[in-house]
């Protein structure tokens, strides 16, 4: 975020404007309330929601968000331009960007999770087991396939599409990817799902997110363009590995003394130990991808919509100024 803010210029009385202070106070904001908030998140399952702890971190990270917004709307050259958000088609690009960066952010921390710390592969077995969905990426934006069919399907119909078939491989992890070893075709055939839907999706995203902004603010747009997906895939990470949490510490067996990754496995005496570590740890990552999924899919759908909203009034301003 901090690479939105402008640089100083001098005003007509030769002094510098402290727009470099003014940006600097504004990422401060931003970065302290998102960070209490995503602790308050993580904290959840180990210290309980209702804990002091949780409730004093959320609220804090609630009011200094809501301080940002009331500085941002106040100063005259904002780190974020929140009167973007006044328009529908940028409320749906940003929608959809933080919810993908969400499910999809938050499935592939734990799809790394199980491959490291239950089923025991290090980084360099782990990592080109999910190499597939960059691949995929890769050749299908080489062959201009998502450029293709937007003119066609329309950013609405494009976008929809996309994130349906992204959410379908995050379910697929979920249900076809396995717990203990099993479901590496499974996986694959997740992993290949999601990378088309990636490839149809975010092309068209970001055209609709830049189509928003006034050319004027362009440099502007391009600067917040990533904001929305970092911090899905903060929020993503910290909730979908909160509800991971909270379903492997109570199933997870009480003999082994750790209710967490990586310790429980680096706890358990035995292959049989292990085992019941990986058969508890599959109905947490199976119910946290599922959670991510339907966060793609909705924000897919909710995109699609105030896009189309969009559009509709567009056509109807240009019918009639015609």
């Amino acid at each position: 975020m901090t690479a939105t803010t402008a640089e100083n210029r001098p005003t007509a009385q030769g002094h510098p404007q402290p727009r470099l202070i003014l940006g600097v106070i504004g990422a401060l904001l931003s970065t302290v309330g998102t960070t209490a908030v995503v602790y308050a998140v993580v904290s959840g399952p180990e210290h309980g929601w209702s804990s002091t702890q949780v409730l004093v971190s959320a609220a804090a990270g609630v009011l200094v968000l809501g301080a940002f917004v009331f500085w941002e709307l106040r100063i005259p050259y904002p780190m974020l331009v929140l009167h973007f958000f006044r328009g529908r088609r940028f409320v749906g690009a940003v929608a959809g960007e933080i919810l993908v960066a969400f499910g999809m952010g938050g499935s592939l921390f734990l799809l790394t999770q199980n491959l490291q710390c239950v089923l025991g592969y290090g980084p360099l077995e782990a990592g080109p087991r999910t190499a597939p969905l960059a691949l995929t990426v890769v050749v299908l934006s080489l062959t201009g396939l998502g450029a293709r069919l937007l003119p066609r399907l329309g950013t609405p119909a494009t976008i929809a599409s996309g994130m349906t078939l992204l959410s379908a491989g995050l379910a697929a992890i979920a249900v076809l990817g396995g717990g203990t070893g099993s479901g590496h075709g499974g996986m694959l055939l997740a992993l290949v799902v999601m990378g088309a839907g990636i490839s149809l999706a975010m092309p068209a995203m970001a055209n609709a997110f830049m189509s928003a902004i006034p050319p004027e603010k362009a440099g502007v747009g391009a600067g917040v363009n990533g904001t929305p997906a970092e911090f899905g895939n903060g929020l993503g990470v910290a909730v979908l590995g909160a509800v991971l949490n909270s379903r492997f510490a109570t199933l997870v067996p009480a003999a082994v003394g750790a209710a967490s990754l990586p310790a429980a496995p680096a706890a358990a005496d035995g292959a049989g130990e292990r085992a019941r570590i990986a058969d508890a740890f599959a109905p947490g990552a199976e119910t946290s991808q599922l959670v991510g999924a339907d966060a793609v899919l909705a924000g897919g759908l909710l995109a699609a919509v105030l896009l189309r909203r969009a559009e509709r009034a567009d056509s109807s301003g240009a019918a009639s100024a015609a």
